[in-house]
């Protein structure tokens, strides 16, 4: 403890006790990105990224594990974009027919970014032909796609005809120009000959059926840009997310590919924020997750911050109520982005390799190749925690396969609390400007971490952030570093699990139910029935699964609340079921009886894996109870040998609605309480 005079001569106030500033348990160094914690920087083809064999036993293993049962499979509304057109249409079929399957689950997309010009050459002479096979093309090789039609970018993307020479010779429109600081020329899509013609091309689209093909699961609509690719949704100024609504000719946009697009506006994505075009069922993409620490807070996609500086998703915003398409870009990954790469052409992304000459240092746009691996993986994780629907990546991964990131982002996709295989909480740390510098803590994904008297935490781990020096530093944060672990010198941090996650029953599960008659009142494995369910009658009492000649499952059952939510051919029907509300394709399902309220939970089996840094001393690690008594599972040892681990513990049935807090604890050789630095924490369905 240190002493300390506060103030002089006769107002001299005493002496005054404080605490020195805690030493940080793991502290890499400036610029360093530990390969041991992030991994070499490595180019793979997607056709060499493997999924890992699932690790569902018990014990303690060096590094990160993200890895899911076998029987996980991708979820229908998540897509991952592996590759990217953007040429003329003969350069996309070529790209398309060198397309090889993933070899990892995933939903695999190509996003074909359509340049204007190559489907209306000449004014009203639309030919929709090539991108009607490419999409084909996509199809049979068993690639989904995305659609991006560029059209603002005047000497690249927009037809010959708006400039002063059509491409058949005769005068064009000669709209003006503006050229942008970034190099890119754009003509100004609210110019009313601009915006005839824009709205001439979407109903020339609206009439090809594209957006209702069934491959294709991603239709942009942009604005203009500094760079190539229509960003943005509309004119825009700092700090109003609606003012683009303001200009009649952007809600005639936005109005026209809803027309073109009926029933399916879900599949459209938005370059930027609008209220109208969330109204008509839009989603939105924001694009630049390499700079992992923006959009916070954003009512739109729900990030919210709390007062403690905890980060909250809203799951009550209408991203996530309207069930809309949320997107992301992370596709600067490429080695002439970085500052040591070797080039006689510097600039934020090099030009050719040239070993002989200087490296581009500070002009680069991401700083030290070194840290573009930590980069990924924390562009990754913000993009699971935003609850993303896609992700575009550059054409590679950047890690092998003995960091399976991309693997576990595929089957993250497009999850909700009901349905994901897996829920998570990543104890990172940054001080904001949007927060006036205040901490914004914890990536959380349906697991929740809140410090309490007797279970305080503070941030540790301190890992320089990216872009680093020499590039310039990202925009969002006011200290340059995170903290991507927390230490409880109590020994003790608390989490919390969401309802809905524990709630959600799957046909594996096996039920609890109390009907109010003992006839029916029990647990009920339908696993052993493999043709149908099992019928247990007493009296009027009836509880009945559907039964399915083939084995396959009809529907998927859910839990929410006191009474069961049927889904049926993508169709949610709520509220208790009787034989007289039976769902189509359903038989006999009972949740009220004569005896009493029908009670049915789902018996759900669980595994938690807890990722820690092992710099504390010989021991255990265990999970409890709130009051310390053991969930059950093996304690898991600690040596102190300072590397970065993950403990796997089989908890079973011992979490549920009625048991959704535990709390991970450090114990030393004499079993007292001892400190943990723990980083990551993630509750699997065992499936088992």
């Amino acid at each position: 403890m240190t002493t300390k005079s506060i103030g002089n001569g006769r107002w001299r106030g005493g002496v005054t006790f404080f605490k020195p500033k805690r030493q940080l348990r793991v502290n890499p160094g400036e610029n360093v990105w530990p390969v041991e914690y992030f991994g070499n920087y490595k180019r793979m083809e997607w056709g060499n990224v493997t999924d890992p064999a699932w690790i569902g036993t018990a014990g303690v293993r060096t590094g990160w594990d993200w890895t899911l049962p076998s029987s996980v499979t991708p979820s229908p509304n998540g897509y991952l974009l592996l590759a990217r057109g953007g040429r003329s249409p003969e350069q996309d079929a070529a790209q398309i027919a060198a397309l090889e399957t993933p070899t990892f689950k995933t939903n695999a997309a190509i996003d074909l970014w359509c340049r204007w010009k190559d489907y209306e050459p000449d004014e009203g002479q639309f030919n929709f032909t090539p991108l009607l096979e490419n999409i084909q093309a996509a199809k049979e090789k068993g690639w989904l796609v995305g659609i991006r039609f560029i059209t603002s970018e005047a000497e690249r993307a927009a037809p010959l005809y708006l400039g002063n020479r059509s491409r058949n010779g005769s005068a064009g429109y000669d709209l003006t120009k503006d050229y942008t600081e970034k190099g890119s020329v754009n003509y100004d899509p609210a110019d009313p000959t601009f915006h005839a013609r824009y709205l001439a091309l979407v109903d020339a689209i609206a009439q090809t059926d594209i957006c209702q093909d069934s491959s294709v699961k991603v239709m942009y609509v942009g604005y203009a840009s500094g760079s190539w690719g229509d960003e943005d949704i509309g004119p825009r100024i700092a700090g109003d997310d609606n003012f683009a609504d303001t200009f009649p000719h952007v809600i005639e946009r936005l109005n026209a590919w809803a027309a073109a697009c009926p029933g399916n506006e879900g599949k459209m994505i938005m370059g930027g924020p609008s209220a109208h075009g969330t109204s008509l069922g839009f989603g939105m993409r924001a694009g630049f997750v390499e700079h992992y620490w923006y959009r916070l807070p954003e009512a739109a996609s729900g990030q919210t911050i709390n007062d403690q500086g905890y980060i909250e998703v809203n799951e009550s915003a209408d991203a996530f109520r309207r069930g809309l398409t949320l997107g992301d870009e992370a596709e600067e990954f490429e080695d002439n982005f970085a500052s040591d790469y070797r080039t006689s052409r510097p600039g934020p992304r090099g030009g050719p390799e040239d070993l002989s000459a200087p490296e581009q240092g500070g002009v680069a746009k991401f700083g030290p190749l070194a840290s573009f691996t930590y980069r990924y993986f924390m562009a990754v994780l913000r993009t699971i925690q935003m609850r993303s629907n896609k992700l575009l990546l550059n054409g590679f991964a950047i890690l092998d396969n003995d960091h399976p990131l991309i693997p576990f982002l595929g089957l993250e996709l497009g999850r909700n609390a009901s349905d994901t295989p897996d829920a998570w909480c990543f104890l990172v740390e940054t001080r904001l400007w949007a927060t006036q510098g205040r901490p914004a803590k914890n990536w959380e994904r349906w697991l929740y971490q809140r410090d309490a008297p007797g279970l305080t935490s503070v941030p540790d781990v301190k890992i320089t952030q990216t872009p680093a020096l020499p590039s310039a530093r990202t925009w969002p944060t006011t200290e340059k570093y995170d903290y991507i672990a927390r230490s409880a010198e109590g020994g003790k941090i608390s989490f919390r699990l969401d309802t809905n996650f524990l709630s959600a029953c799957t046909p594996e599960d096996d039920i609890d139910v109390t009907t109010g008659l003992t006839g029916t009142t029990g647990r009920y494995s339908p696993r052993r029935f493999r043709n149908g369910r099992p019928v247990y009658r007493s009296g009027r009492a009836r509880i009945r699964y559907e039964t399915v000649a083939s084995g396959n499952q009809a529907a998927t059952d859910i839990l929410q609340g006191d009474g069961w939510v049927i889904v049926v051919g993508g169709q949610t029907l709520f509220g208790k079921v009787t034989d007289s509300q039976t769902p189509a394709g359903l038989t006999d399902w009972i949740v009220s009886a004569d005896g009493g309220p029908v009670s049915i939970k789902c018996v759900k089996n669980y595994i938690v894996k807890v990722t820690f840094f092992d710099v504390v001393g010989e021991g255990s690690i265990d999970l409890t109870r709130p009051a310390g008594d053991s969930l059950g599972a093996t304690p898991q040892q600690t040596t102190g040998d300072g590397a970065l681990k993950t403990a796997t513990f089989i908890v079973g049935a011992s979490l549920g609605p009625d048991n959704d807090t535990f709390e991970v604890r450090g114990f030393d050789a004499q079993g007292q309480l001892q400190e943990i630095v723990l980083s990551f924490v993630r509750v699997i369905q065992s499936f088992s």
